[in-house]
């Protein structure tokens, strides 16, 4: 897993115990404090394996919960209810309060008062024949260190998806059920945590067109989703890959989750991907599109939302199944440097994906030629020239407080209106009406 943390640097955890710290300044990985081993007694050890989270907390720490449990290892493998802090400033883990239900394949939401939403997964290994996903689902308090049990889902889960709702409530869908998990969900369910008096609960959605577990998830947002008038994609989760059965292969198919409609929310088909995938990364971009990495394919694929169709965005040398990847967040040039915006797939070998640059506006709109335009947009850090028509201008200013969003470049001289297209190693930016440009010479 990784994550971006609050210094701008990237933590990851590769294997089950170390963790490592990717300086996007520097372009290096450091190793940092390892998560303790425990002792031979259960729930004494940071959980191992894959069905381990990884949550980054409003205060900057990160959250470790549950896992495999050191102290039991396969063949007789069982869940830990144990849960880590890890502080990025001191480089080091400390043990928090323990969950409720020991449990993996779980997922684990940020909420937006800063607690943390566990739901489902197992109490041990998943396929094991007498072995059935749990309903159960809790909540960490940052605060207090501790857990406290909430509302059951209707049906137990594991290796299903959560997405955070601009409601503030927690979408989960699919996953696998009943003992040995041998049944793949279409169902999906939404928590509320405001309801039961503050205690939380849940309530039933409506079902996917296709049953899937291991699929990725992410809501639909960017700069169209802020103020009144919100294009009418915001807020809806689209879902991806996967499988629809344990023996099944992973999938192409993708399906949208939209709140309006009976019963607490609808679903439609959305453009398949052009790449199969189980277990993907999927992350929401800085312009609104989503980037799906991983899940067993070299391709990448970034999905649009405007024109609701996928395109192509790179490809890696490798195919990770599981790559993990994180988006270094847009800072100042002294925390990330060159790699202000850039999304980090934590594979081995590691990759750095560089957006296409997009221009949400340029200031002023018209004057004479050698006026300092400045250009807003995302992924402005990795350009290297603008354009004006055909007329390109490479001398740049990156905003040293902000380069992944402001830059500034002398205007060129050109006769006609011309469209201002910022260039950069992931491609040259969409034209609009917000980044047209007309040269006016003083009277």
């Amino acid at each position: 897993d990784v994550l971006s943390l609050d210094s701008g640097s990237v933590g990851a955890s590769p294997s089950p115990l170390a963790a490592e710290v990717f300086d996007p300044a520097s372009g290096t990985w450091s190793a940092t404090g390892s998560c303790p081993a425990g002792t031979s007694a259960p729930g004494t050890g940071c959980g191992v394996g894959p069905g381990a989270t990884l949550t980054l907390l409003a205060n900057g720490k990160v959250l470790l919960a549950g896992g495999e449990d050191p102290a039991l290892p396969a063949p007789n493998a069982s869940s830990t209810a144990a849960t880590f802090l890890f502080n990025p400033t001191a480089g080091s883990w400390s043990q928090t309060g323990s969950m409720t239900q020991a449990r993996d394949y779980q997922t684990a939401t940020l909420l937006a008062d800063g607690r943390v939403l566990v739901a489902g997964g197992c109490s041990a290994d998943c396929e094991g024949p007498n072995v059935a996903p749990l309903a159960s689902a809790e909540i960490y308090s940052p605060t207090t260190g501790t857990w406290s049990a909430t509302g059951l889902m209707s049906t137990g889960r594991a290796e299903h998806t959560a997405a955070l709702l601009p409601s503030g409530e927690v979408l989960v869908a699919g996953g696998v059920s009943s003992p040995g998990s041998t049944v793949v969900l279409a169902s999906t369910e939404v928590f509320n945590p405001a309801a039961a008096g503050g205690a939380g609960a849940w309530s039933a959605s409506g079902s996917m067109a296709s049953a899937r577990f291991g699929a990725g998830a992410e809501v639909l947002a960017g700069p169209a989703c802020v103020g009144p008038a919100q294009a009418a994609y915001c807020g809806k989760v689209l879902t991806v890959g996967g499988a629809s059965s344990l023996t099944g292969d992973p999938s192409t198919g993708a399906e949208l989750w939209n709140s309006a409609g009976a019963p607490n929310g609808t679903w439609s088909s959305a453009a398949s991907l052009a790449e199969a995938r189980f277990d993907p990364d999927v992350l929401g971009m800085p312009d609104g599109s989503v980037l799906v990495v991983g899940g067993g394919s070299a391709i990448a694929e970034r999905y649009d939302p405007v024109s609701a169709s996928w395109g192509p965005a790179t490809a890696m040398s490798s195919s990770p199944q599981t790559a993990g990847a994180a988006l270094i967040p847009p800072g100042p040039v002294s925390a990330c440097g060159t790699s202000c915006g850039k999304v980090l797939v934590s594979s081995n070998p590691a990759w750095l994906y560089t957006p296409e640059a997009a221009v949400t506006s340029i200031s002023p709109s018209a004057g004479p030629a050698g006026t300092t335009v400045t250009i807003t947009g995302s992924g402005l850090a990795s350009v290297t020239a603008v354009d004006f028509g055909l007329v390109a201008e490479s001398s740049l200013a990156h905003d040293p407080t902000s380069p992944d969003t402001r830059l500034t470049v002398a205007a060129p001289s050109v006769t006609a209106p011309a469209d201002v297209t910022a260039i950069s190693a992931g491609g040259v930016s969409a034209t609009s009406s917000a980044d047209r440009f007309e040269v006016a010479e003083p009277a």
